[in-house]
């Protein structure tokens, strides 16, 4: 059921058709105001809901606080069992503390690290590093077929970089330690990771769905050194050296346990429907989506802040879609087609709440002609909106005949041709799980900034006003292909290109 066919159209076929005045559409568009999307964007991102972790009490009280407002504004249930919520099973894995173990030996003196401030750990299925032997391996990125006395040992690689950009390296050396028969990894982050970094691995990656074959740890560069310095070794001189083999910490041993236990739990979906005016189209489907989860809490700051009130990631999207959603509810005349409105969890754990969706919709599949995700949609430059996925459809020449028909939303629009390549921003949100399923999407962002992942994405550091135009667009958007009766197209190659991005 995820993969259909492909309806293909050269772009330039459809790019000359202008988007047709819609005044009553415009007027209610103006009605989504700084007011209700500030307080939208306050509530999901204020500390009483704690971060809206995959699952947790706060998710469920945004949960049922979406759902409140689609029965508020008249818009119809989608979810399970006649209601707005679809349920989804979540496996959690938990590492109990006092199994935890993770410290090194040396000349008779044991060290210990502390957890959330010094590492993190992955939970493990597989056995545990007991006094093993320890070898520094160089690059995780360069991680590669190992000698025969990597068997049994811990390996040590250096990790560096942003955590969040290179978390394929992870990969790597875990990979290369299999191969191997090693008895455990352990990653030497950037000397750039502070504390608070390690603190969000130790709550996001440790209780994740994921397990691995053998213990692996994420470890702070500067007490790492204490490891180096106990076996005689100067790692930066280590780190000069030519690459190509292996260096054993001589005189040091290393205990390391991560054993993973596993609780079966449940997220939320929230789904609404707005249904189209018209009896040919009304069951065809624009899908606009936004994940309302993050990251929980973790250690505390240097000024004593541990929740992660993920404002801009993604309580900015949440905001932008329900304000739209109330617009939609206002309008004298629905669209042709119908809207549905998809609050997902789960997204910073792989995209959870949308995969679950796709492979469970809850409204017919065959109608569904267009993907429209928002994450994170609140900061950085106040004209510039990425709209990512433009050149792979007929979704990209639309949103620019909406753009040049409201210059008062005074945004370019770039796509992900204009980022950084290492970012792979394309791939990294909901609507991933729309391009696998063949559904042409579009991906409203404004990219990440300092505050990414961090305790400080609060909800003061959101523009507002930005974020108001960026429902107003999104308005728009749904609302000309929702009354476009050309289903939407992938280019000849669009949707293969699409593929590879996400990759």
């Amino acid at each position: 059921m995820l993969f259909r066919a492909l309806v293909l159209l050269p772009l330039a076929a459809l790019a000359a058709a202008p988007v047709h005045a819609q005044p009553a559409a415009d007027r209610v568009a103006q009605s989504i105001t700084v007011q209700d999307v500030r307080a939208h964007a306050e509530f999901l991102a204020g500390d009483a809901l704690a971060g809206r972790r995959t699952p947790s009490p706060g998710q469920e009280a945004a949960a049922e606080y979406i759902a409140a407002k689609f029965r508020a504004w008249g818009l119809h249930p989608a979810g399970d069992s006649g209601g707005f919520v679809q349920r989804y099973a979540v496996r959690v894995n938990r590492v109990p503390p006092a199994e935890r173990r993770f410290f090194f030996t040396a000349g008779g003196r044991q060290t210990a690290w502390t957890h959330g401030r010094d590492y993190f750990v992955l939970a493990s299925r597989g056995g545990s590093a007991e006094s093993a032997p320890v070898l520094y391996a160089g690059l995780a990125a360069q991680a590669g077929a190992l000698p025969a006395e990597a068997r049994g040992a811990v390996l040590v690689y250096d990790w560096p970089g942003t955590p969040m950009e290179n978390t394929a390296f992870l990969s790597n050396a875990l990979t290369a330690a299999v191969d191997a028969g090693a008895a455990a990894v352990v990653v030497l982050t950037d000397a750039g990771v502070g504390a608070d970094s390690i603190a969000w691995y130790g709550t996001q990656l440790e209780g994740s769905n994921m397990t691995l074959p053998m213990p692996m740890a994420g470890l702070r560069e500067a007490p790492a050194r204490a490891l180096f310095r106990a076996a005689g070794q100067d790692l930066d001189a280590l780190r000069r050296r030519a690459a190509g083999g292996i260096v054993p910490l001589r005189g040091v041993r290393m205990t390391l346990a991560a054993p993973a236990r596993t609780v079966m739990m449940s997220a939320p979906n929230v789904v609404a429907v707005l249904p189209g005016s018209d009896p040919a189209l009304r069951d065809s489907y624009v899908v606009i989506s936004a994940h309302f989860d993050h990251m929980g809490i973790g250690h505390p700051d240097a000024h004593g802040d541990s929740i992660y009130n993920g404002a801009d990631d993604n309580a900015s999207g949440t905001s932008a879609m329900l304000a739209a959603a109330q617009a939609f509810a206002s309008l004298p005349e629905r669209p042709a087609r119908s809207v549905v409105f998809l609050a997902v969890t789960g997204e910073e754990m792989g995209l959870q709440g949308a995969v679950h969706w796709v492979q469970h919709p809850t409204v017919p599949w065959d109608g569904i002609v267009a993907n429209l995700n928002l994450d994170m949609v609140g900061r950085n430059a106040p004209d510039t909106l990425y709209v990512m996925g433009q050149d792979y459809s007929s979704l990209g020449p639309l949103a620019h005949r909406v753009s040049a028909a409201h210059p008062e939303l005074g945004f370019a629009l770039p796509s992900e041709a204009e980022t950084d390549p290492k970012l792979r921003w394309f791939s990294r949100s909901d609507h991933v799980a729309f391009i696998h399923a063949g559904i042409p999407v579009l991906f409203f962002t404004t990219m990440p900034h300092p505050d990414y992942h961090r305790t400080t994405d609060a909800p003061g550091t959101l523009d507002v006003e930005k974020l108001t135009r960026v429902s107003r667009m999104l308005f728009h958007t749904a609302h000309a292909v929702a009354s476009d009766r050309e289903v939407p197209r992938w280019t000849p190659t669009g949707h293969a290109e699409a593929m590879a991005a996400v990759q």
